[in-house]
C-alpha cells in the first residue's frame, strides 16, 4: 500500500500518472478542534491508489492533477482539501447524489457497498484516532478501502445514470454540494431556539441562553476547541435558568446584561397554502416512484414551500436545469 509523506514523493506521483478522474476521501478530527483537522487523504484512480499524509505535506503540488474529483458525501472532504492547498478541479462529483438520483433508499457508503457490491464494508476503524502516527495496518486498510470500493461502485452508478439520462442532473446537483462545502467556514453561534428543553422558558432565559451560546462560540474559536468542550448544552441550560453560576467573572457580567428575546414564530399558513402543499407532496411521492428516484431529489422542501406559497414554476430556483426539463410540465398542469 503506497504511502506518501514527502514533497518529492508527491511530485513523483503527479509525474507518474495523469488520470482524468480520481476518487477522493479524507479522514479528519472534529472532536478535538474548533475547525476539523485534516488527518489523511485517500486517492484512487483506474489502476492505482495511494494514502497521503497531510500532517507532513502541503497539498498544493496536487493542484491541477487528477481531473475530476469523485467523493461520497464530499462536502467536508472538498472543503478540507481546498483549505489544505489542493485547488479545486473543474468538476467535483458526489456519488451519494448519484445514488439518490437512481433511487437507492439507503445511500450511505456501507449500505451501497452491500446493495451494489454485495459486500459488508468494514467500519470498525471509523472512529479511530487518525492523527496518530504511525497509522497501523488496520487503519490503512480501512482508509484505502473506501476509495477502492467507491471506484467499483461508481462503474455501476455511472451506467445507471446514463441509462436514465441523468448525467447532467448529477453534475448540477454535485455543483450545489460544492457550493455548500465552500460555506462550511461561515460558522456562527448556535441559536437559542435550537436548544432542547428550552421552549417553555421565559424571554429573559432565552436571552441569557443566547449570551452563553455567543460566549461559548467565541471561546471555542479562540482556543481551537469544539464548542461542546467549552460548554455543553446541558450547562448552558442550567446557567440560563439561573440554576448554576459560571466561574468566569466576565461571563457573569454578560449574563447580567442579557436582554429578553422572543421565540421565533412560524409563519401562519393559509388554507390555500396547505391545500397546495398537500397536493405537491402527493405528486412528489408519485413522481419519485415513477422515476425510481429519492423523493428529495425530485423536489426539495424549499421548492415545495415556494410553490405552495404561490410562486410560478419558472420563479423557483430549485426547478431550473434538469428539473425544468423533467418535471416542469407536470407541475404546471398540477397547479393550474
Amino acid at each position: 500500500m503506497r504511502w506518501i509523506d514527502s514533497r518529492e514523493e508527491l511530485q513523483a506521483l503527479t509525474q507518474e500518472v495523469s488520470p482524468q478522474q480520481i476518487f477522493v476521501d479524507t479522514e479528519y478530527d472534529n472532536q478535538r478542534y474548533f475547525n476539523a483537522r485534516l488527518a489523511l487523504v485517500q486517492v484512487a484512480w483506474d489502476g492505482g491508489e495511494v494514502l497521503i499524509d497531510p500532517l507532513e505535506l502541503d497539498l498544493s503540488p496536487l493542484s491541477g492533477w487528477g481531473g475530476d474529483w469523485l467523493s461520497h458525501d464530499g462536502t467536508h472532504d472538498w472543503w478540507l482539501l481546498e483549505a489544505a492547498g489542493w485547488a479545486l478541479p473543474r468538476r467535483c462529483l458526489d456519488t451519494q447524489i448519484a445514488a439518490r438520483l437512481v433511487g437507492y433508499e439507503r445511500f450511505g457508503l456501507a449500505a451501497l457497498g452491500e446493495a451494489i457490491l454485495g459486500l459488508e464494508l468494514d467500519k470498525s476503524e471509523q472512529r479511530s484516532d487518525w492523527l496518530r502516527r504511525p497509522l497501523n495496518e488496520a487503519q490503512r486498510h480501512y482508509a484505502i478501502g473506501d476509495v477502492v470500493h467507491l471506484r467499483t461502485m461508481n462503474e455501476v452508478l455511472a451506467l445507471q445514470l446514463e441509462e436514465r439520462g441523468l448525467e447532467n442532473a448529477w453534475v448540477e446537483e454535485s455543483a450545489l454540494v460544492l457550493e455548500r462545502a465552500m460555506r462550511l467556514g461561515e460558522r456562527s453561534p448556535k441559536a437559542f431556539y435550537k436548544l432542547k428543553k428550552l421552549r417553555r422558558a421565559s424571554p429573559l432565559v432565552y436571552g441569557r441562553a443566547q449570551t452563553l451560546l455567543d460566549w461559548r462560540f467565541a471561546q471555542a474559536e479562540e482556543t481551537n476547541l469544539p464548542e461542546f468542550r467549552v460548554l455543553g448544552d446541558a450547562l448552558v441550560l442550567r446557567m440560563a435558568e439561573g440554576k448554576m453560576l459560571p466561574k468566569e467573572r466576565a461571563l457573569k457580567g454578560l449574563l447580567k446584561a442579557s436582554k429578553p428575546l422572543e421565540w421565533p414564530q412560524k409563519p401562519r399558513r393559509s388554507d390555500d397554502y396547505k391545500a397546495r402543499e398537500k397536493l405537491i407532496k402527493a405528486w412528489r411521492l408519485d413522481a419519485a416512484e415513477r422515476h425510481q428516484m429519492d423523493a428529495s431529489m425530485v423536489l426539495s422542501p424549499q421548492s415545495i414551500d415556494e410553490l405552495a406559497g404561490g410562486l410560478a414554476t419558472g420563479e423557483v430556483a430549485g426547478l431550473q436545469g434538469w428539473r425544468d426539463e423533467r418535471f416542469n410540465d407536470e407541475l404546471k398542469a398540477l397547479l393550474s
